[in-house]
């Protein structure tokens, strides 16, 4: 993601300085794929946390960890 964001950035200052016009087509098109590329992993990353891990986490939230003989017990 990050490098992502570096090649973003450094397309930007490129096409800014050797471009007559700042706002080109293809900055645009650039600008709009990648905003739409990032909200898409998000919404993939947010749906895959709430489904993968909800069995998980109701298992966590029912198990009691004994600290003295470190044991972990799941309570129904």
């Amino acid at each position: 993601m990050f490098l992502s964001i570096g090649w973003i950035i450094l397309y930007i200052k490129t096409i800014t300085r050797n471009s007559p016009a700042v706002f080109s087509p293809p900055l645009i098109l650039f600008s709009l794929l990648s905003a739409a590329t990032f909200l898409l992993l998000l919404v993939l990353f947010w749906r895959h946390n709430q489904f993968a891990y909800k069995r998980r986490y109701s298992q966590w939230e029912r198990s009691f960890f004994c600290q003295p003989c470190g044991t972990l017990t799941e309570q129904e």
